[in-house]
């Protein structure tokens, strides 16, 4: 969790007696800036 959350994300978790448990996380993603050209 701690981890998770250090990165900008998040994480939870979805339980249902007799089904089970459902566990998410949700992490941001950024796009790589575009390389520089010299003119």
């Amino acid at each position: 969790k701690a981890l998770t959350e250090a990165q900008g994300g998040r994480i939870w978790v979805n339980s249902d007696i007799g089904s089970g448990s459902t566990f998410s996380v949700l992490l941001p993603v950024t796009q790589p800036a575009p390389a520089r050209t010299e003119a």
